[in-house]
């Protein structure tokens, strides 16, 4: 599998200056949101993601059901500080600007280009920051994904071998997905070698500890709520009426 993985992304050095990443083509983002929780088991220190929370990292995505949020992907992501039995941080719980939500970038069609921001605000320009899936992959993908890895955006900061994103709340960010909780290092180790074929400083990256962790259960699949339903009978109404 791992070189499989390799041969597809015709692994090479990374060199110093900052290759233009783009994300991931032909990228199916239904089994990207409905395939279950992701374990991150790298990532990269930025303001809202300290070392003291590199243990029990997890994110979980769902599509929202409402007509406000119609195409819009609802975010939960999770974290303990300290230690595997430190204090849990989600942000399904982090207040009414807390909740986030993605949705494509608003400058192209690609399914693994999205913005991710507070669902509440948006829609106003500059809140939302890039969330880009620049390689994912499986032995059936792309119907089941088993692995991704995910950019806050274009790397533009040079650093010791590579570029990497800034460290701020958007256009920030960089982690290796997978789809077990159990480390597996012969794919970490492949993920970080396409990473670094496309240009990334994997210097920048650190573990998450799973290893003794508990979790939050996943998120229930959202549920149209009854104004939703009756404002898309409406639409619907109308759209037939005026043709």
């Amino acid at each position: 599998m791992i070189s499989f993985l390799l041969a597809i992304y015709g692994v090479v050095s990374a060199n110093a200056k900052c290759k233009k990443v783009d994300p991931q083509d032909n990228f199916n983002l239904d089994t990207y949101v409905k395939g279950g929780t992701w374990y991150i088991h790298q990532q990269m220190e930025i303001q809202y993601l300290p070392l003291e929370r590199n243990y029990c990292v997890t994110a979980n995505y769902r599509f929202a059901k409402n007509i406000r949020q119609d195409g819009q992907i609802l975010v939960t992501n999770f974290a303990r500080e300290g230690s595997v039995t430190g204090k849990g941080t989600n942000t399904d719980e982090a207040g009414f600007f807390g909740r986030l939500c993605a949705q494509k970038d608003k400058s192209n069609k690609k399914a693994s280009k999205l913005e991710v921001g507070p669902c509440v605000i948006n829609w106003i320009p500059g809140v939302s920051g890039p969330y880009w899936v620049v390689a994912a992959g499986g032995f059936k993908a792309p119907e089941e994904y088993e692995w991704a890895i995910v950019s806050g955006g274009q790397p533009d900061k040079e650093g010791e071998n590579g570029c990497r994103t800034g460290t701020g709340i958007n256009g920030s960010g960089f982690w290796l997905f997978t789809r077990e909780q159990q480390r597996n290092e012969t794919l970490v180790n492949a993920m970080r070698t396409i990473a670094s074929d496309k240009g990334f400083d994997l210097t920048v990256l650190n573990d998450v500890e799973h290893e003794g962790c508990s979790y939050p259960d996943p998120p229930k699949e959202d549920k149209e709520n009854t104004v939703s339903r009756w404002l898309r009978k409406l639409s619907k109404s109308l759209e037939s009426f005026f043709g």
